[in-house]
């Protein structure tokens, strides 16, 4: 595999957990990473600690962004662009679930905001990401999955349901965009 230096990524989610720990992984070697996620005060945290491991030269900035909201969203694009004026990686990993439990007591609107985030959320990104990515002539883009998405998982419904449609949008999105080098 060759060298990620001075490549311009974007991580979803990027405040904690799996975002935040890709994030990290990709500063230290040497990429330009912008994490994104809605609560600012945990995505200073998380660069300021992404930032301490990052490989001289790597640039770590963050943008507050709901994945859910289009312009919040193309906001994150532009803010990842704005270092190397290129996008050329994507980790959506903005997700989880908002309830969880037995399909027969699950709340409609619990289930409509894991859709949410989890299927919108990844699409608004691969709309936005892809279209510059295309522009520029190529560019990688992983969408956070989760085994729920292809295996039957009690109490997981929505989640599963969500994680499930993720998948099926990135190979679609793979099957139409690689002829401008989008992967």
């Amino acid at each position: 595999m060759g060298s990620i230096e001075g490549y311009s990524v974007l991580v979803t989610g990027g405040g904690s957990g799996i975002g935040e720990a890709a994030a990290a992984k990709l500063a230290a070697d040497g990429a330009n990473v912008t994490i994104c996620g809605r609560t600012e005060d945990k995505l200073i945290a998380a660069a300021e600690r992404i930032a301490a491991g990052a490989a001289d030269g790597a640039a770590v900035g963050h943008i507050v962004c709901d994945v859910t909201v289009e312009a919040s969203v193309v906001a994150a694009v532009q803010a990842a662009t704005a270092t190397t004026d290129r996008l050329d990686g994507v980790f959506a990993c903005a997700g989880g679930s908002t309830g969880m439990g037995p399909l027969v007591t699950a709340e409609v609107d619990d289930i409509r905001s894991t859709m949410e985030l989890n299927y919108i959320g990844t699409f608004l990104t691969l709309k936005h990401a892809g279209t510059q990515m295309a522009k520029q002539g190529g560019g990688s883009f992983v969408g956070c999955s989760s085994h729920a998405g292809q295996d039957s998982m009690r109490f997981l419904g929505g989640y599963g349901a969500a994680k499930a449609a993720l998948d099926h949008l990135c190979r679609v999105g793979a099957d139409e965009m690689g002829r401008f080098g989008v992967r």
